[in-house]
Parts: structure tokens; C-alpha cells; sequence
């Protein structure tokens, strides 16, 4: 039996299907499972105070250490961080936050490997970099950097020498060129933002639409694809964000409408081979291993695979089950091999102990 505690946000999850999902599997697999947040650690006495499930509700206990951490709590601010890094030096975290996506695109593209799937992005330092795109690509976005929901993505289009198209969820809007740089300048006067060029990623319906592979280490530690799906919006615009009303939908029945039947096969398994190899490749840009990622992509109308983001910490608002039955072994798996780790030479009491508490 491994013993699982699960880092939380919140302090009150009697309502949060993931964690009830985790509890779950990891009771019908052997394990002990509970879940805490950061100002129940208590590091001189290596006690935890946080909940178990008990099939009904959540009950409060305290813990001693576990064997393995769920990390469900990104490192945002310095008091976390803080937090994070003096537990990780006593116990192993599934999870490990790296950063803005800006910092993950950057990394990829400077190991040059999947540059093929990346979209030319850059930090928009001024309005004028928005023209200098239309130029290159005739239609282009512009998306907050710390990303926001799919809210505050805006579509620009070039349509004449001194004709310009404008689209957010809201608003269509025809610009010249100056009406273009005080839009933008007024837009991202908040805010850091992205400019890159449109991907035409829609529906034979002409709908907006995005996918999402969902990768997860197994019970071995080895990256499996859980599941994939599209996201499809109800309008003709550019968002397919859930906060903006897309719904979630069948990723084959989307490629076969739009492609057909034969040339939607050449491109799930183009999407599952990138995925695996993706999944791959950022365990070896990484210090950390990940125990979870989830790819954002476009498909053009060629049927190109486009990277729209890597998530280092996704979630999802469903499947938390089918989520579950992944991160529960992992976990598992994680602590067993920490446990192998700080064995002494010739004492396998450790591993034997930990390995004989999973089996039984």
C-alpha cells in the first residue's frame, strides 16, 4: 500500500470530482489516499492535517508524511514556491508546474526538433508588429500570454492595401491601418500579449474548432494517450474556448466530416505518433519528468498538425475517472521507485516494505 496525499488549492473539495475520483481508485487499488493544503504542513513534526474519504464524505485527520504527492497546486506565488520546494526535498511530486507557455514554446523551439509544429509567435512589443504579421500571413491573432480562457483572443485580417477585418467574440469590425494600431494599442494596454498567424483549423461546417490529446504516465511510468477530443464552437468566429460556449465533441467523427474516413486514419495516427514522441521529448527538455501533459492543435485545411500549446499543468472539467485510473498507479509507481532510490546499499527492507504494502 502506498500512501497518496493529493496538494490542493482549495480547502474545501467535497464537491471536486477529481479528487473524489482519486480517492476512489486508489481505495479499490489498495492505497491510502488523502488529500491537504499548504497551511496544514506542519515540517517539524512531519505531520499533515488534511481529509480522507470515506466513501460518503470527507473526514479530518492528521498524517504523517506519504509516500508520494499529487501536486494539484501550481507554484504561482513566492509563499508557495516557498512551500513546494522544502516538501518536494522529503517526498516525490507527481506534477511539476514549468512556468508560462511562452517559456515552454520558447524551449521547444530552441531544441529545434518539433519546430515543424510550431506556430511563428512572438511577444508583442508594439501595434506595429500586428501590421508587419498581416503582411507575412494576411490573417493573424493576438492572445494574452498568461492566457485567460479563450477570452481577449482577437482576429485580425488584411484585406486590401489599407483594409483590415477585425473579429472578437463579440464585435466585427472593418480598419484602416491606423484604426488597426489603436485598436491594438488600446486591446493589450493591460496586459502582455502573443501575436501569431491564424490557423484555419474548422469543421466541414465552417465552425471553429481545436483538439486535445491528453497524455499520462501508467503504472509503469511509460506515457500512454488517455483520451482525445475536439472542441467545436457553435459560431462562425475564431474561439473555440469552452468559457466562450464550444462544446466538447467526437475528435474522429470531426476529421472524418471535414476529411473522410481513409484520410482521417493518416491523421489520428499522425496525432498519436506526435503525441507520444511530443511526450517524450519534453521529459528530455526538462529536469523534472512530467506525470501529465495535454497538447493543444490545430489541423488546417491540408490537414497539417499545428501546436497550439503544450500544457505542463493541465486539467479538464471532465473524465476525472478516466484521469484517475492513470494518476493513482503513477503515483504509486513513483513512490515505489523513490523508495528503491533512498534504500542503503544491500538493505532492501524499503522497497520490499513499500512493494509488499501495493501488492497485498
Amino acid at each position: 500500500m502506498a500512501v497518496i496525499g493529493m496538494l490542493r488549492r482549495k480547502k474545501k473539495v467535497h464537491k471536486n470530482k477529481q479528487a473524489i475520483s482519486n480517492a476512489l481508485v486508489a481505495q479499490s487499488q489498495g492505497h491510502r489516499f488523502f488529500y491537504f493544503n499548504p497551511d496544514g504542513i506542519d515540517f517539524d513534526r512531519k505531520k499533515i492535517h488534511g481529509h480522507e474519504y470515506d466513501g460518503y464524505k470527507w473526514n479530518e485527520n492528521l498524517f504523517d508524511f506519504p509516500d508520494v504527492v499529487i501536486n494539484d497546486f501550481p507554484r504561482r506565488d513566492p509563499e508557495i514556491r516557498a512551500i513546494y520546494k522544502r516538501l518536494k526535498k522529503d517526498v516525490p511530486f507527481t506534477a511539476h508546474s514549468e512556468g508560462s507557455k511562452v517559456k515552454v514554446y520558447n524551449k521547444v523551439k530552441a531544441a529545434g526538433e518539433f519546430n515543424d509544429y510550431l506556430i511563428p509567435s512572438d511577444e508583442l512589443k508594439n501595434p506595429e508588429m500586428v501590421i508587419d504579421y498581416l503582411e507575412e500571413f494576411n490573417q493573424v491573432i493576438i492572445k494574452p500570454i498568461k492566457g485567460n480562457q479563450g477570452r481577449d483572443v482577437f482576429f485580425f485580417a488584411k484585406e486590401d492595401e489599407d483594409s483590415y477585418t477585425f473579429y472578437d467574440y463579440m464585435d466585427q469590425l472593418s480598419l484602416n491601418k491606423k484604426g488597426v494600431l489603436k485598436l491594438v494599442e488600446g486591446k493589450t494596454a493591460e496586459e502582455s500579449y502573443l501575436v501569431q498567424p491564424y490557423i484555419d483549423s474548422r469543421t466541414a461546417e465552417g465552425h471553429p474548432c481545436d483538439y486535445r490529446t491528453v497524455m499520462q504516465k501508467n503504472g509503469e511510468g511509460k506515457w500512454v494517450i488517455n483520451f482525445f477530443f475536439s472542441r467545436v464552437s457553435p459560431g462562425s468566429g475564431i474561439n473555440c474556448s469552452r468559457s466562450r460556449g464550444a462544446a466538447v465533441a467526437d475528435m474522429k467523427k470531426v476529421l472524418t466530416d471535414k476529411f473522410g474516413e481513409q484520410e482521417c486514419k493518416k491523421i489520428m495516427k499522425n496525432v498519436k505518433q506526435f503525441s507520444r514522441q511530443f511526450a517524450a521529448h519534453m521529459d528530455e527538455l526538462y529536469d523534472h519528468p512530467f506525470d501529465e501533459l495535454a497538447f493543444d492543435i490545430g489541423i488546417d485545411q491540408n490537414g497539417r498538425i499545428w501546436l497550439y500549446e503544450a500544457n505542463t499543468f493541465p486539467g479538464t472539467e471532465f473524465k476525472e475517472l478516466e484521469r484517475a485510473l492513470n494518476i493513482i498507479p503513477y503515483a504509486a509507481y513513483l513512490a515505489a521507485q523513490n523508495d528503491t532510490k533512498h534504500s542503503k546499499p544491500g538493505d532492501h527492507s524499503g522497497k520490499k516494505g513499500l512493494l509488499a504494502r501495493m501488492t497485498k
